[in-house]
């Protein structure tokens, strides 16, 4: 009977630990860490480009792709047409395709005429996917010019919500 009091006592001692524990886990990796997050992705010419390469005190947009995602395509085509709006940020874009699917988006969206803005790469690793717990394409995560997350969002977004987010300097994460 001593034994059993004992194990109920220790149950319920370590209850909120374990619960803390699994709650913790449930949290995105964006959420727990409100700062871009490492990273090392293939650019179309087969450099390395990694988080430490962005430019300092910049707003930048995080976009998880996929190339065969028609919301993608629509998001894409929607920056690209209207983009002198994102002038002074930076918009890194990122899939999980092999290179040459990549390189081919790069250049069917002429993603090429716009190298002072966007930076286009591949993450084999699916770190970030798994970062963001990606559920969803296109994935838009914009981090302010001090480097903390304003807003993210799964799934194309207005044009005008993103420039709000990356010019406001006070923007607040939905």
């Amino acid at each position: 009977m001593k034994r059993l009091f004992l194990l109920i006592m220790f149950c319920i001692l370590l209850a909120p630990f374990y619960v803390q524990a699994q709650t913790a886990s449930d949290v995105p990796g964006y959420e727990r860490f409100p700062e871009v997050p490492p990273f090392a992705i293939t650019l179309p010419t087969g450099k390395v480009f990694n988080n430490s390469e962005l430019k300092k005190h910049k707003p930048v947009m995080i976009f998880l792709f996929s190339v065969d995602c028609e919301h993608c395509q629509h998001e894409t085509r929607d920056i690209t047409k209207n983009i002198r709006k994102f002038k002074g940020t930076q918009i890194v874009m990122i899939t999980l395709f092999k290179h040459d699917e990549m390189t081919a988006f790069y250049h069917g969206y002429g993603i090429e005429h716009y190298p002072d803005v966007i930076t286009m790469g591949t993450d084999s690793t699916a770190r970030l996917n798994m970062f963001y717990q990606q559920r969803y394409f296109p994935g838009i995560y914009i981090y302010n010019k001090h480097n903390k997350l304003v807003f993210h969002h799964e799934g194309t977004a207005p044009i005008d919500t993103l420039v709000h987010y990356l010019k406001d300097e006070n923007a607040i994460k939905e």
